[in-house]
């Protein structure tokens, strides 16, 4: 990597990342925590913080792309479709937060078998984001028909109870 792409690498990364980050902390601050678990929340986040700034000031790019992969598993896992444009807006740098996501799926769908509970895991989030979206009912069903192939090998290896 050249060092002008490397430089600008770096401060998308940290940019998204301190962004990120004070996402997270909107997220955790809307909900019903009791003051001292919101204290210790937001202290573990104000510290990634200092990390990430650390990481910058060190050049780091790779050690920022790994947390950059970690943070954003929680808005992934929720299926959140407002971060990728909390992002844009807060920064001048756009991200698609479900683009790994996507082609896990067309993988999965590709061998038309689940090999996996993250890929359950994986099909669910997607089946969330999609019905979220207002995506073709046939991506949906070809989602839900995976999960249900999936499911139903699971009681079929089971051995009865008796």
């Amino acid at each position: 990597m050249k060092s002008e792409e490397r430089k600008t690498a770096l401060q998308r990364h940290r940019d998204i990342l301190i962004v990120t980050i004070d996402y997270i902390l909107e997220k955790i601050a809307s909900e019903d925590l009791p003051k001292d678990g919101f204290d210790a929340v937001s202290g573990y986040y104000i510290k990634q913080k200092q990390d990430v700034e650390k990481l910058f000031e060190t050049r780091k790019l790779y050690n920022l792309q790994q947390r950059l992969i970690k943070l954003t598993e929680l808005p992934i896992r929720r299926g959140d479709l407002t971060f990728n444009e909390y992002i844009k807006q807060k920064t001048r740098w756009t991200i698609d937060i479900f683009e790994p996501l996507r082609v896990q799926i067309n993988e999965i769908i590709e061998q038309n078998k689940i090999n996996s509970k993250k890929q359950v895991n994986d099909l669910m989030i997607m089946l969330n984001i999609y019905q979220q979206q207002s995506v073709d009912q046939s991506k949906i069903d070809m989602l839900k028909t995976l999960l249900i192939s999936y499911f139903d090998g699971i009681k079929m290896t089971e051995s009865p109870k008796l």
